[in-house]
Order: structure tokens, then C-alpha cells, then sequence
């Protein structure tokens, strides 16, 4: 098991799928950005973005 450190710096579909293929690997991450309010309000209503759902 191996513990990752994503840095802030993709756009698109990967922030959904990346943290999916993590975990489903048995691993886990810490997810770094310079804008936390960013995931807040781009999650779908009554759910959390999946970077900060990990």
C-alpha cells in the first residue's frame, strides 16, 4: 500500500478518475491545492467533489 501526493495541476475527467483508480490499487492519497473553495462549489449538488470524497 502506498500513500500519494497529488499536487493541484490537471483539469477535466482525471480529478474524477484518478482517485478512483487509487484507491481501487489499495492505495490512498493526499491531494494538494491552492484552492480548496474551488472543489466546494464545483461538486454536484449534495455531494462531494471525489478528490475530497477519498
Amino acid at each position: 500500500m502506498a500513500h500519494l501526493l497529488m499536487v493541484e495541476s490537471w483539469v477535466g475527467s482525471m480529478s474524477r478518475l484518478l482517485p478512483r483508480a487509487i484507491r481501487e490499487g489499495g492505495h490512498e492519497f493526499t491531494f494538494l491545492t491552492r484552492d480548496l473553495h474551488h472543489y466546494l462549489r464545483s461538486a454536484p449538488e449534495g455531494t462531494r467533489h471525489p478528490l475530497l470524497s477519498a
